[in-house]
C-alpha cells in the first residue's frame, strides 16, 4: 500500500483562532452541566434502538425500525 501525503492548505488567520476560542469556552462550560434526568434517559433508550436495530439488519433480519421499538417496548415490560 502506498502511503501518500496529504498536507491541508489553510491558514490560522485572527479570525479562525477567535472563533476556535469560542467554540472551545463554549464546550468547556456545556461539559460541566449536568444532563437533565428524563434527557439522560432518552438519550440511553434511543441509542438502545439504534443499537438493536443495528444488530438486527447486519444479523439480516428485516426488522424496521418500528418493530424494533414494539419489541423494546415489550421487553422493558416484563
Amino acid at each position: 500500500m502506498k502511503a501518500t501525503n496529504f498536507a491541508p492548505r489553510f491558514e490560522y488567520t485572527n479570525e479562525l483562532v477567535r472563533h476556535l476560542g469560542v467554540i472551545e469556552g463554549s464546550r468547556a462550560v456545556i461539559e460541566v452541566l449536568p444532563l437533565p434526568p428524563d434527557t439522560a434517559l432518552r438519550l440511553r433508550h434511543d441509542a438502545r434502538q439504534r443499537s438493536t436495530r443495528n444488530s438486527t439488519q447486519i444479523e439480516g433480519n428485516p426488522l424496521d425500525e418500528i418493530s424494533v421499538r414494539k419489541a423494546i417496548a415489550a421487553g422493558d415490560r416484563q
